[in-house]
């Protein structure tokens, strides 16, 4: 996975998946390493979706103004 764009979709899924086993391992284990792993992934990944999110809201006035600019050409 670590080839994989921080920002890819496919790897994003991925850490959610690892980071729900680890907060599993934590309850049933008492596992203070995954309880660290868990925690730290779940920064990262918080961290990247955040960023993708405000580069979309960014773009959305430019795709309104596009769609709109198309629709008044017509």
């Amino acid at each position: 996975m670590s080839r994989l764009d921080e920002r890819a979709p496919l790897r994003l899924a991925y850490e959610i998946v690892l980071v729900t086993m680890d907060r599993a391992a934590v309850r049933m284990l008492d596992d203070q390493a995954a309880a660290t792993r868990s925690h730290a992934l779940r920064q990262r990944t918080t961290t990247v979706r955040i960023t993708i999110a405000l580069g979309h809201h960014r773009a959305q006035p430019r795709r309104d103004a596009e769609g709109a600019a198309r629709m008044a050409r017509m």
